[in-house]
């Protein structure tokens, strides 16, 4: 269920990514593109404003989503398995249009400034606190479930701590 603010989890069918690649001689060039991404910056982060009420958020970070079947197959295999190894990939599952089975790595995150999505905080009706919304760009898709979403959160803390709870994995 995809609702009316920006959420960590969220799935979109385009968001800006840096994507880099090297020359072999160590030379490094990068390229903005537009390409389907998951949102990984925390809705706290996202919603959190000044006493004044003013928004506090200035970028939001993306992770690029890719076609499964772009790996090997013991590699699909086993991220496929949708378990907390390996540490650095999250099956994301079946997507609409030319995607398909996708999944993303969670070390190639891009940061961008949040201007890209024209923010405001909005209360929206039912709602206690205001969040964040797109006024442009929205192009969302889906939403992580709940269980990949508890999923992910445990593999991005292990991924950029190497820690599981208090203690690092074997």
């Amino acid at each position: 269920h995809i609702k009316a603010w920006l959420c960590q989890g969220d799935l979109f069918s385009e968001a800006p990514l840096v994507l880099t690649r090297s020359d072999g001689s160590g030379r490094v060039t990068a390229d903005v593109v537009r390409a389907p991404a998951l949102l990984v910056t925390h809705d706290c982060a996202l919603d959190k404003k000044s006493a004044r009420g003013v928004m506090q958020a200035s970028e939001i970070t993306f992770l690029p989503l890719r076609r499964l079947s772009s790996l090997e197959g013991n590699k699909q295999s086993i991220i496929r398995r949708n378990t907390l190894t390996p540490y650095d990939f999250l099956f994301v599952g079946e997507l609409p249009g030319d995607l398909g089975e996708s999944y993303v790595n969670l070390g190639s995150a891009s940061t961008f400034s949040l201007d890209y999505f024209a923010p405001a905080l909005v209360l929206e009706d039912g709602e206690e606190e205001a969040h964040l919304t797109a006024s442009r760009h929205d192009h969302r898709l889906g939403r992580l479930t709940s269980e990949q979403m508890d999923l992910f959160l445990d593999k991005w803390n292990v991924h950029w701590t190497r820690r599981i709870g208090s203690r690092e994995p074997a």
